[in-house]
């Protein structure tokens, strides 16, 4: 599995560079450190700096073929391809598959300018230490007509302050403070009005069994700017052949946007302008994204 570089790696004095990640979750891979020529359409990069794994544990699956850094950090992909390539890339995330079965659809990806059309909706991204993530201002969030504030649900060590979340490609659920978590948990809970079920992983707090749960909730997350409204794919994660559970969890850290919630997004990175844009999408169809 290669993977690109993402965390500190040590060298020897014959350049013999190694790495070690780990990740919140308690994945992890080691592995060698090396440069590449990387293609991207009819662009040649020269001496692109990539990692090789050959220990991984965790989430990881034999058969995937590797994981693209695509955060800010100096040694990411994105970052490497600056120089070449305008600092924006957009992706389309498909829903999670029900089954193991194998699908002939894929997420879909590029890199450099493109033309979304219109209904796009854009929050700023906030230049925070570490480089590596990609911080947004998150004000609220909504289930139906009732608005969660966060400014309301904070500790004292959580700042209300721009840049308080992280979208992030590699977390599955979404993370939100305890007492926010806690509120649009109750009231998420009382719209859906139906009995619960328990996670069989005992990993999640609220389940349900999936042919029961007929009407959803509409739920916004309310941006600086940007209001993105979730479908029932963003708000579920199917945990057994017949349970599925609310895909947001409680945390003590920052909180996260993951990649269940932008799912059927297209998703815009500009990191020349230092935006964030969403756009309703089906991404199971062919989506073409048409270089400008």
């Amino acid at each position: 599995m290669c993977k690109a570089l993402s965390a500190e790696t040590s060298c020897s004095a014959t350049k013999n560079c190694r790495f070690s990640v780990s990740d919140t979750d308690g994945s992890f891979n080691n592995g060698s450190v090396s440069t590449e020529t990387v293609t991207l359409g009819d662009r040649v990069l020269p001496s692109i700096v990539f990692s090789c794994s050959f220990r991984n544990d965790g989430v990881f699956r034999p058969t995937w073929g590797g994981i693209v850094g695509l955060g800010g950090g100096d040694y990411s992909l994105v970052s490497q391809i600056r120089s070449f390539v305008p600092g924006k890339f957009t992706y389309c995330l498909i829903p999670y598959p029900v089954t193991n079965e194998l699908s002939n659809k894929s997420s879909k990806m590029i890199f450099g300018d493109i033309n979304v059309g219109p209904n796009v909706v854009s929050t700023p991204l906030v230049q925070k230490y570490p480089k590596t993530f990609y911080f947004v201002t998150l004000e609220g969030i909504s289930v139906g007509d009732t608005r969660l504030n966060i400014s309301d649900n904070l500790n004292s060590s959580q700042p209300s302050s721009k840049g308080n979340m992280i979208v992030d490609l590699g977390t599955t659920l979404t993370m939100l403070p305890r007492k926010l978590y806690n509120e649009f948990e109750a009231v998420f809970k009382d719209a859906i009005n139906v009995r619960t079920m328990k996670d069989p992983q005992k990993v999640l707090s609220l389940c349900y069994r999936a042919m029961k749960v007929t009407n959803v909730p509409k739920v916004t997350m309310h941006f600086d700017g940007a209001d993105v409204e979730f479908r029932r794919e963003n708000l579920f994660v199917t945990v057994s052949k017949h349970i599925m559970c609310l895909a947001f969890a409680s945390t003590s850290d920052d909180p996260v946007m993951g990649n269940l919630a932008q799912i059927n997004n297209l998703v815009g990175f500009d990191l020349e302008n230092k935006t964030l844009s969403f756009k309703p999408t089906d991404c199971e169809k062919d989506v073409i994204l048409v270089s400008d």
